[in-house]
Protein backbone atom coordinates (compact mmCIF):
# COMPACT_ATOMS: atom_id res chain seq x y z
CA UNK A 1 0.00 0.00 0.00
CA UNK A 2 1.27 3.67 -0.79
CA UNK A 3 0.25 6.72 1.17
CA UNK A 4 0.95 10.00 -0.08
CA UNK A 5 -0.08 13.48 1.22
CA UNK A 6 -0.44 16.96 -1.03
CA UNK A 7 -0.18 20.29 1.07
CA UNK A 8 -2.18 21.47 3.66
CA UNK A 9 -5.50 19.40 2.41
CA UNK A 10 -4.49 17.52 -0.24
CA UNK A 11 -5.40 13.78 -1.22
CA UNK A 12 -5.09 10.27 0.36
CA UNK A 13 -4.21 7.70 -2.01
CA UNK A 14 -4.02 4.40 -1.56
CA UNK A 15 -3.30 2.46 -4.66
CA UNK A 16 -5.61 3.75 -7.63
CA UNK A 17 -8.03 5.06 -5.23
CA UNK A 18 -8.52 8.38 -3.92
CA UNK A 19 -10.25 10.78 -1.84
CA UNK A 20 -10.38 14.18 -2.36
CA UNK A 21 -10.53 15.96 0.52
CA UNK A 22 -11.58 19.49 1.01
CA UNK A 23 -12.56 20.49 -2.34
CA UNK A 24 -8.82 19.42 -3.85
CA UNK A 25 -9.60 16.81 -6.91
CA UNK A 26 -7.16 14.36 -8.28
CA UNK A 27 -6.87 12.16 -11.82
CA UNK A 28 -5.79 9.11 -11.27
CA UNK A 29 -3.98 6.79 -14.13
CA UNK A 30 -2.34 3.49 -13.14
CA UNK A 31 0.78 3.91 -11.98
CA UNK A 32 0.15 7.75 -11.74
CA UNK A 33 -1.36 10.43 -10.01
CA UNK A 34 -1.67 14.04 -10.40
CA UNK A 35 -3.17 16.43 -8.32
CA UNK A 36 -5.46 19.08 -9.48
CA UNK A 37 -5.31 23.03 -9.35
CA UNK A 38 -7.30 23.63 -5.58
CA UNK A 39 -11.08 24.82 -6.23
CA UNK A 40 -11.72 28.91 -6.02
CA UNK A 41 -12.97 27.78 -2.39
CA UNK A 42 -9.65 26.88 -1.25
CA UNK A 43 -8.73 29.91 -3.21
CA UNK A 44 -10.54 32.15 -1.46
CA UNK A 45 -9.61 30.09 1.86
CA UNK A 46 -6.13 31.38 1.35
CA UNK A 47 -6.79 35.00 0.82
CA UNK A 48 -8.75 35.52 4.05
CA UNK A 49 -7.21 38.31 6.27
CA UNK A 50 -8.74 39.57 9.78
CA UNK A 51 -11.03 42.32 9.25
CA UNK A 52 -11.36 44.22 12.64
CA UNK A 53 -7.24 43.67 13.47
CA UNK A 54 -5.87 47.31 15.27
CA UNK A 55 -9.35 48.98 14.01
CA UNK A 56 -11.31 51.20 16.61
CA UNK A 57 -14.73 50.56 17.50
CA UNK A 58 -17.13 52.51 16.57
CA UNK A 59 -20.52 53.59 18.56
CA UNK A 60 -23.54 51.54 17.44
CA UNK A 61 -25.87 53.42 19.78
CA UNK A 62 -27.07 55.33 22.96
CA UNK A 63 -29.70 54.86 24.96
CA UNK A 64 -30.96 56.60 28.02
CA UNK A 65 -33.31 54.91 30.04
CA UNK A 66 -35.85 56.46 31.26
CA UNK A 67 -35.86 58.60 28.18
CA UNK A 68 -38.40 60.44 29.90
CA UNK A 69 -37.58 62.67 33.09
CA UNK A 70 -39.04 64.58 35.48
CA UNK A 71 -36.79 67.64 36.39
CA UNK A 72 -34.56 67.22 38.90
CA UNK A 73 -34.00 63.26 37.97
CA UNK A 74 -31.48 61.39 36.57
CA UNK A 75 -30.78 58.77 33.52
CA UNK A 76 -28.61 56.05 33.07
CA UNK A 77 -27.35 56.20 29.34
CA UNK A 78 -25.69 53.28 27.79
CA UNK A 79 -23.06 53.81 24.94
CA UNK A 80 -22.90 50.51 22.96
CA UNK A 81 -20.35 49.86 20.26
CA UNK A 82 -20.41 47.61 16.81
CA UNK A 83 -17.48 45.11 18.46
CA UNK A 84 -15.87 45.10 21.02
CA UNK A 85 -12.88 47.32 21.72
CA UNK A 86 -9.79 46.22 20.88
CA UNK A 87 -8.35 48.59 23.99
CA UNK A 88 -9.60 50.85 26.36
CA UNK A 89 -11.93 53.52 24.04
CA UNK A 90 -12.72 57.23 26.09
CA UNK A 91 -15.99 58.74 24.25
CA UNK A 92 -16.19 62.27 24.79
CA UNK A 93 -19.60 63.12 26.12
CA UNK A 94 -21.89 66.41 25.89
CA UNK A 95 -25.27 67.86 25.48
CA UNK A 96 -26.66 71.06 24.03
CA UNK A 97 -27.79 72.41 27.08
CA UNK A 98 -26.18 74.74 29.13
CA UNK A 99 -24.31 72.95 32.12
CA UNK A 100 -26.40 74.50 34.42
CA UNK A 101 -29.51 72.17 33.01
CA UNK A 102 -28.00 69.44 33.43
CA UNK A 103 -24.85 67.65 35.44
CA UNK A 104 -23.07 64.52 32.92
CA UNK A 105 -18.86 63.25 32.92
CA UNK A 106 -16.92 64.81 30.37
CA UNK A 107 -16.09 61.40 29.15
CA UNK A 108 -17.07 57.85 29.36
CA UNK A 109 -14.48 54.88 28.82
CA UNK A 110 -15.48 51.45 27.18
CA UNK A 111 -12.91 48.61 28.34
CA UNK A 112 -10.97 46.64 26.25
CA UNK A 113 -12.64 43.60 24.99
CA UNK A 114 -16.63 45.34 25.89
CA UNK A 115 -19.22 46.27 23.66
CA UNK A 116 -20.94 49.27 26.19
CA UNK A 117 -20.55 51.41 29.15
CA UNK A 118 -22.98 53.17 30.56
CA UNK A 119 -22.64 56.44 32.83
CA UNK A 120 -25.68 58.71 34.59
CA UNK A 121 -27.08 61.92 33.67
CA UNK A 122 -28.59 64.33 35.70
CA UNK A 123 -31.36 66.61 34.83
CA UNK A 124 -31.25 70.24 37.29
CA UNK A 125 -34.72 71.86 38.68
CA UNK A 126 -35.96 73.50 35.86
CA UNK A 127 -38.94 75.78 35.22
CA UNK A 128 -39.87 74.44 31.79
CA UNK A 129 -39.55 71.48 29.63
CA UNK A 130 -36.20 70.53 27.43
CA UNK A 131 -35.25 68.17 24.91
CA UNK A 132 -31.89 67.78 25.31
CA UNK A 133 -29.51 65.59 22.92
CA UNK A 134 -26.75 64.02 24.69
CA UNK A 135 -23.70 62.94 22.15
CA UNK A 136 -21.17 60.50 23.07
CA UNK A 137 -18.05 60.68 20.83
CA UNK A 138 -14.46 59.24 19.22
CA UNK A 139 -12.45 59.99 15.86
CA UNK A 140 -15.30 61.78 14.02
CA UNK A 141 -17.61 58.98 15.15
CA UNK A 142 -20.91 59.19 17.24
CA UNK A 143 -24.20 58.08 18.84
CA UNK A 144 -26.92 60.52 20.02
CA UNK A 145 -30.14 60.15 22.30
CA UNK A 146 -32.33 62.92 22.58
CA UNK A 147 -34.39 63.10 25.90
CA UNK A 148 -37.28 64.85 27.52
CA UNK A 149 -37.32 66.73 30.86
CA UNK A 150 -40.68 68.17 31.65
CA UNK A 151 -40.77 70.87 34.30
CA UNK A 152 -41.29 70.55 38.19
CA UNK A 153 -45.20 70.74 39.02
CA UNK A 154 -45.26 73.62 41.31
Amino acid sequence: MRTSLWGAVGALLIGTSVIAAAGVSARVSPGRAKAAQPSNSLKALRNIRPQYFNTVSEPAGLVANPSTLVSDQGSLCTLTLDLASQSDQTFIVSTDLPAAFASIPASVTVPAGQTSASFNVQAAELSMNVNPTITASLNNTSASVTVTVQAAAY
